[in-house]
């Protein structure tokens, strides 16, 4: 990826293109102090990435960008009220898994923060693991 990444780049120096962009990180911070004080909405931000982080990787992928030296340039949404957040929220899961209902999300979740027991120990029908293809009735 990174020669593709490398060619793009060498080719667009002769074009009239002034901007590459490798696009954004979602939910993957690009904060310089990490112990700066959060807004409620960036401390739901962090829980909510670092429950999907197993399962999508925003944070591998946004050092995986950071190679290349780029320029962070936040990406908003704007809504109306913090009551559109859980919608908003749910909206964004769907683009990277399409058909997630509010109860298949909140299994997932569940599944993604709880590790799965070894062989052996406990009841094995109550052994948690994560999906390997999720289907749209998540």
């Amino acid at each position: 990826m990174e020669f593709v990444i490398g060619a793009v780049a060498e080719r667009l120096r002769d074009e009239p293109c002034t901007v590459l962009s490798l696009s954004g990180s979602p939910l993957a911070p690009h904060r310089d102090d990490k112990t700066a004080d959060l807004t409620g909405v960036d401390r739901l931000l962090e829980i909510l990435s670092g429950v999907i982080e197993p399962a999508y990787g925003f944070r591998s992928l946004a050092n995986f960008k950071k190679k290349f030296q780029p320029e962070f340039t936040p990406l908003w949404i704007i809504y109306p009220e913090s009551v559109h957040l859980p919608a908003i929220a749910l909206a964004l899961l769907r683009c990277y898994i399409p058909g997630l209902t509010i109860a298949g999300a909140a299994r997932l979740a569940r599944q993604i923060r709880r590790p799965a027991r070894p062989q052996g120990l406990g009841r094995p029908d109550r052994v948690q693991q994560i999906p390997r293809k999720l289907s749209p009735q998540m």
